[in-house]
């Protein structure tokens, strides 16, 4: 976690120049299994920690800390796998449908991408480390609050989990999942 939180001051830092235009955000994930993770694990919720550059009001880009701890589904095969939790990081860019380049008072929609780093960890101890993608659509709503910008916002995301690389044995996993973030600027 030490590593995320590096990549995280180094961001911000590279930013600096854009100083108005930096956000940090904090959200929630609930997460639904899909294929053959969801023999093995139930819904879950996922924790995010986020920074974002706005400097065009159309096209962000940003980085999403994430970490969840899965539920072990019930009716599973008791020989069968199942991942106990899975944290990481995702890098995205995402476009906005909106005009204005005042947020306050203001509901869009937008598109998201993004590419994933993510390592879990299953219930016999074997670490799985994958290299995958999302990509999701959602709403956002500015507001002003005492001077400060402020956001909130409603995805629903397609997520591979090592659909591009993958080691270890658990491989590939996808899941559906819809994020409620609120970010402040900086």
């Amino acid at each position: 976690m030490r590593f995320y939180s590096i990549i995280f001051c180094i961001l911000i830092l590279c930013s600096i120049n854009s100083y108005s235009k930096n956000y940090i955000s904090l959200g929630t994930a609930y997460n639904i299994p899909m294929g053959d993770l969801s023999e093995v694990n139930d819904n879950s919720f996922s924790f995010l920690l986020g920074y974002s550059n706005r400097t065009l009001c159309k096209y962000w880009y940003g980085l999403d800390l994430f970490y969840n701890e899965l539920a072990e589904n019930p009716d599973r095969d008791i020989t069968d796998a199942y991942l106990l939790n899975n944290m990481g990081a995702e890098a995205f860019f995402r476009y906005n449908f909106n005009n204005s380049n005042d947020y306050c008072s203001n509901y869009f929609p937008f598109l998201k991408v993004g590419l994933n780093l993510n390592l879990s960890e299953d219930n016999l101890e074997q670490s799985n480390i994958g290299f995958g993608y999302k990509i999701g659509a959602g709403y956002n709503y500015g507001f002003c609050f005492s001077a400060t910008c402020f956001d909130i916002e409603l995805s629903a995301n397609y997520i591979s989990f090592g659909s591009i690389y993958q080691s270890g044995d658990f491989g590939q996993f996808n899941t559906i999942n819809t994020e409620l973030k609120l970010s402040v600027g900086l």
